[in-house]
Formats: structure tokens, sequence, C-alpha cells
């Protein structure tokens, strides 16, 4: 599910963050770490730009579209 995602914000916005959800004592969760590092690199984008973010497992998973405009 989560390439299906990948797939379908590849063309459709400027960038994109697909987080693939683990088993964690039997609650789908992200690692802290890759969503530190997701939301650093975020702060280093100039506006506008168009975004991705999704989170997804191997059944199903949710995407959120965005568009990011400047001050």
């Amino acid at each position: 599910m989560y390439e299906l995602l990948e797939f379908s914000a590849l063309e459709a916005v400027d960038y994109y963050k697909i987080f693939i959800s683990r088993q964690f004592d039997g609650v789908g969760g992200v690692w802290a770490a890759e969503v530190k590092r997701a939301l650093k690199y975020l702060a280093s984008l100039t506006p506008p730009y168009s975004l991705a973010i999704g989170v997804s497992c191997r059944c199903h998973g949710i995407l959120s579209l965005l568009k990011v405009e400047g001050d």
C-alpha cells in the first residue's frame, strides 16, 4: 500500500513523505526519529510548494495533500 501512496503523490505534489507504520505492542506507529528527520527537512523548504504526507501499513493508508504558501 505504501508504494501505491508514494506513486500517487509522486506526480501530484512537489514534495512528499510516506511514513511506513510499524507495530508497537499491538498499536501502529512511526519511529519518532523518522518524523523528526522529516520535520527538519520540511522546515528547510522555501514556500510556495505542494506537499503530501502519508502513513501506511501493508493493507491501508492515509494521504494528506497540502499547499504551503509564503508569508
